[in-house]
């Protein structure tokens, strides 16, 4: 077989697989747009029941790569497709396919149809799926390094559950420690340079299947590292970003309705907020404010006094 339908027959096999957990998560992801084609009023039961959707959306996701990866462990001593007159690269390529299927295609194919039905312009799409959707590639590919680095499910999961628990409020303390004279750009340079490592790593481990403690360390370390590495990139990119309470110590802001309807609101329309500021120091003035919703960018800019 040519390389590129070496590839097809590896993902097709992947695909087929997980054909299960596939229609579970691709059902989770339609569930969760229900409140889009279906508004209702504020329900913070719904809202609940929403999160809970989103939690186990992740979960089907992991599970379903985690069966692919783990199917063609590129270090385990076992491995049935080492014995196949398979290319190394085609099977690695066929990986990355299917964290593409399922962290990004799948993911586009549910979303954008809700986004244009939120009046989202299309070409607004790419950055709402930046800011929305890029964590489900990223924890995929640290799931695949952590597979790749160690030989049993159990503690897999350990090591992505604590990676998780532990790392993120611990990067969290870390980053607030940072001078602001420190600049940010060599923070965000870092994500990128994870990954590109991490991906080496997993490259040469289905090439050469160096079984060594040390090849298994490196993906482990390379899996954790892109664990926290949204952390890193979300303090780089607004640490420059100041709260209300900040700026005016004891200000708040509200709704002047408790719960918009968020999911219908025209990217035009007006709506209304209160700033209560108190104390309010001698002589300050609110002129503007940028209110942004992270995935669908309702709220644009404000102003008020």
């Amino acid at each position: 077989m040519s390389w590129p339908r070496q590839l097809w027959h590896v993902l097709a096999k992947d695909l087929r697989a997980q054909r299960w957990w596939l229609l579970l998560y691709v059902g989770l992801l339609v569930v969760g747009t229900a409140p889009v084609w279906r508004p209702t009023g504020p329900d913070y039961a719904g809202a609940t029941l929403l999160g809970l959707i989103s939690l186990a959306t992740v979960v089907a996701a992991l599970l379903t790569c985690y069966g692919a990866f783990r199917a063609d462990a590129p270090l385990d001593t076992h491995a049935y497709w080492v014995a196949l007159p398979l290319s190394r690269s085609a099977v690695f390529g066929a990986k990355l396919a299917f964290i593409a299927v399922v962290g990004i295609i799948l993911p586009l194919i549910v979303h954008v149809p809700a986004w244009l039905a939120l009046d989202l312009p299309p070409s607004r799409i790419p950055a709402a799926w930046w800011e929305s959707g890029r964590a489900m590639p990223e924890a995929l590919f640290a799931l695949a390094f952590l597979v790749a680095g160690v030989q049993t499910g159990r503690a897999t999961v350990l090591l992505f559950v604590a990676g998780g628990a532990i790392g993120t409020p611990v990067i969290v303390k870390l980053l607030a420690m940072v001078p602001p004279s420190v600049p940010s750009l060599p923070f965000i340079l870092l994500v990128p340079t994870v990954g590109l490592v991490g991906l080496r790593r997993l490259t040469a481990a289905y090439h050469r299947r160096d079984n060594a403690l040390r090849a298994r360390t490196s993906l482990i370390v390379m899996g954790l590292l892109t664990l926290i590495a949204p952390q890193i990139l979300l303090w780089s990119t607004t640490r420059q970003t100041e709260t209300l309470d900040a700026v005016l110590p004891g200000s708040t802001l509200a709704f002047d309705r408790v719960s918009p309807d968020r999911w219908r609101l025209p990217a035009d329309s007006p709506f209304s907020l209160r700033v209560i500021v108190s104390p309010r120091p001698a002589r300050s003035q609110v002129t503007t404010m940028r209110v942004c919703d992270n995935s669908l960018e309702h709220f644009r800019s404000l102003s008020t006094s």
